[in-house]
């Protein structure tokens, strides 16, 4: 019974209230993604995210950082009527991009083990001079995550979240005509994860 009573303590302990300091924040977070759809493979990157902390629950900021992409280039489309079959075909090409976005943060708790919801909003901006820029304008990205505090002023986290961003393609059938081929824009959704260290 003792050791039952020593267990619950120390978990209690480790939940027990940390304030955290209020004022300027930074952090720096490695990221990656898997995509959801035909359009993004994959992706990892870097960010630094700067900010104010409020109070103990709520902070807002701003970051950039880097992102190297592999996702979908063109599709192709090709209908023979004499011979009666098509042929449909893929291709991928990476891309480098920069970010930059703003953040949003609720803490729901002002403990150790603080879980919290996020929502990144802003913009990618391509890096190669090709016409089909792929993922390159604005996103939005909700999140749900957990910060494990060491110090008042230090921690590190993780965050999952849903990244939706518009995405270009080249689409190439020869059933329009003509001009054969047309740019497409849709929205493209991946699974993303951040792993930072906050000081």
């Amino acid at each position: 019974m003792r050791r039952f009573i020593l267990s619950c303590i120390l978990i209690l302990s480790a939940f027990a209230s940390f304030a955290q300091n209020k004022g300027f924040e930074k952090a720096v977070e490695a990221t990656g993604g898997i995509g959801l759809d035909k359009y993004q493979k994959f992706s990892f990157g870097v960010n630094f995210v700067g900010g104010y902390r409020i109070n103990d629950y709520f902070f807002v900021g701003a970051g950039a950082g880097y992102e190297y992409l592999d996702g979908l280039y063109y599709t192709s489309y090709e209908y023979h009527s004499g011979a009666g079959n098509s042929y449909h075909g893929t291709s991928n090409d990476v891309r480098n991009n920069i970010k930059v976005f703003g953040r949003l943060k609720a803490n729901l708790t002002a403990t150790k083990v603080s879980p919290f919801f996020a929502v990144d909003l802003g913009a990618n901006f391509g890096l190669s001079s090709n016409e089909i820029k792929m993922a390159n304008g604005f996103y939005f990205e909700p999140c749900f995550g957990c910060d494990f505090a060491l110090t008042p002023k230090q921690a590190i986290y993780v965050m999952l979240g849903y990244n939706g961003i518009g995405y270009d393609y080249k689409a190439f059938d020869t059933t329009l005509g003509s001009a054969g081929s047309e740019m497409r824009h849709v929205l493209a959704g991946k699974f993303s994860i951040h792993l930072g260290f906050r000081f």
